[in-house]
């Protein structure tokens, strides 16, 4: 029995190291995304989308892989010798999944950095545009008042 269960452990670090090689080409999605000169907030907003979704799967796959632990934790530690090589497997999973996550959270910082400086360009064009817009209307305004002549008293008398 406890062998079904070892099974489905390292199933479950197969799929978790799965579902970070795709957040980590999600991340790589979202970098060429804040790259680019021309920032597509609706494809960097569905990108988010995505990345949620697989960051819920990872919590699935951790809570299923702490449940089945707890039952096969005692059996593990008791009879080492009988599971060698699964605790070895199981130990090698996990250590790719640690290089993974290490390499999702660096480029997690490496977009974080990106997105507050595209994010920061974006806030400067619309200020642009804001004060372009201030400027033509004073323009206006003045125009206006270039073509306005004022009522004047005129003397008939001489």
């Amino acid at each position: 029995m406890e062998q079904n269960y070892i099974i489905i452990l390292a199933e479950s670090l197969e799929k978790k190291i799965q579902v970070l090689e795709e957040i980590s080409a999600e991340n790589l999605s979202q970098r060429e995304l804040l790259k680019s000169e021309e920032f597509d907030a609706e494809a960097f907003e569905a990108s988010i989308d995505r990345k949620s979704e697989l960051i819920e799967k990872i919590g699935f796959l951790d809570e299923g892989f702490e449940t089945m632990y707890e039952r096969v934790r005692e059996a593990l530690n008791k009879d080492k010798q009988s599971y060698q090589e699964e605790i070895a497997t199981l130990k090698k999973l996990i250590s790719t999944v640690t290089e993974k996550s290490v390499i999702v959270q660096k480029q997690e910082m490496e977009n974080r950095t990106l997105a507050e400086a595209q994010f920061s360009r974006e806030k400067k064009k619309v200020q642009q545009i804001k004060n372009s817009r201030q400027v033509t209307s004073q323009y206006y305004k003045n125009m206006a008042k270039l073509n306005y002549v004022e009522p004047q008293f005129m003397d008939k008398k001489k």
